[in-house]
């Protein structure tokens, strides 16, 4: 029972996060099934993955981006999340998309990491 208070507590934790960070979009509808856990390393893989051509031009961008991070959240010490559906994929410009969450319970804190990149070609 105590692992489901704290499931509970973790994903009202990260709606809160969503609705006061994405304040264009309202997050009150998610349950527990809307996230997903995953491997901190994993989350931060598909991130380096994703934003590797924005930073061509910027050779210490990443390191210095998760330099930084580890510094506030200790990335050790983290659970990773993801939001499985998140806000960017009903627009139809988007190309890629992602929801992710460092939480750092022994520190109280919640990383939000998102990103969606949309097309050049906007109509209009």
């Amino acid at each position: 029972i105590d692992s489901n208070k704290s499931q509970i507590k973790l994903s009202i934790d990260l709606i809160q996060t969503l609705n006061a960070s994405l304040i264009d979009y309202d997050f009150n509808e998610l349950t527990i099934d809307s996230f997903q856990s995953m491997n901190p390393n994993e989350l931060v893989q598909n991130i380096n993955i994703h934003l590797a051509e924005l930073t061509a031009d910027k050779p210490n961008f990443l390191t210095n981006l998760w330099c930084n991070i580890d510094k506030a959240m200790v990335l050790s010490n983290c659970d990773g999340y993801s939001l499985i559906e998140d806000p960017f994929t009903s627009d139809s410009e988007v190309i890629w998309s992602f929801v992710y969450f460092f939480v750092n319970k022994e520190l109280k804190r919640i990383c939000l990491f998102a990103c969606n990149a949309i097309t050049c070609n906007r109509r209009g």
